[in-house]
């Protein structure tokens, strides 16, 4: 387990793979071809187990929520870290999201749980872009989850692709505004 570590604070991490498949239709994404377009999830209670095992057999309380799209079951994500705060474990752990799978509420509950890190797929700055690589979700989506995260203590990392065909200059130049 020395060999899984945090990488921003070299201590054990353990990833828990909680679910696979993606029923969104992006253009430039092979998770639909390897694992599915139906979003199958592991129950609830199976992944609080492993953590308990983690936690109390291995003395690993940091955690990477693995899924194609952990937060796509918005009451699933609620029990989850309802389970782990009445739990009272001292976890943190991070996770990956799509920018409109995510609301306020739900990420109140996911700090309280031990939450720090959300990785968003933001792909780009650009609203033509987005449209065409029919990523489901706007500008104004990635905003709302940034500020919603922010307000929460919860670090984001955007995801993005830069170079596709049809982009030149300006849509550089829309992308480097939206990460910063």
């Amino acid at each position: 387990n020395k060999l899984y570590i945090r990488p921003d604070n070299s201590r054990p991490q353990a990833l828990i793979q909680t679910g696979r498949g993606c029923p969104s239709s992006c253009t430039f994404c092979l998770i639909p071809r390897l694992t599915g377009k139906v979003f199958i999830q592991r129950s609830v209670e199976s992944v609080f187990e492993e953590i308990k095992d983690c936690v109390y057999n291995y003395g690993i309380n940091q955690f990477f929520f693995r899924a194609d799209t952990f937060t796509l079951s918005k009451l699933w994500v609620k029990q989850l870290s309802e389970k782990i705060v009445e739990s009272n474990l001292k976890i943190s752990w991070c996770a990956n999201s799509r920018a409109n799978c995510i609301d306020e509420g739900l990420v109140k509950i996911m700090r309280k749980a031990g939450c720090w890190l959300l990785a968003f797929g933001f792909e780009s700055g650009c609203p033509d872009t987005l449209k065409k690589i029919k990523k489901g979700n706007s500008i104004e989506d990635n905003e709302l989850a940034k500020e919603i995260c922010k307000r929460h203590g919860i670090k984001v990392l955007g995801q993005y692709i830069i170079g596709f065909p049809w982009e030149g200059k300006a849509h550089l130049e829309q992308m480097l505004k939206h990460i910063r």
